[in-house]
């Protein structure tokens, strides 16, 4: 899974898309749902088109990542 962060222009908030990746290439067709939880609570949930997760703005902290089919998390660290 690789993450793309974009930092805002004043410096507070940044915008994440992250890329899933499955054995034998990109989720391509797929819709795995995901979650990002901050402090052990859901703060946003969804489900990813091809393959891309599209986060969104998100204020400086830390956050996991967890996606379903998926045992391990990702850490997002902002800030």
């Amino acid at each position: 899974m690789a993450c793309k962060v974009k930092q805002a222009k004043n410096g507070k908030k940044v915008e994440v898309t992250c890329t899933v990746k499955y054995q034998g290439g990109k989720a391509a067709g797929s819709s795995p749902s995901w979650r990002l939880t901050r402090a052990g609570h859901t703060v946003r949930r969804g489900t990813a088109r091809h393959g891309r997760l599209h986060l969104g703005r998100l204020p400086a902290g830390h956050y996991r990542l967890h996606v379903g089919g998926r045992k391990e998390s990702r850490l997002i660290v902002i800030g």
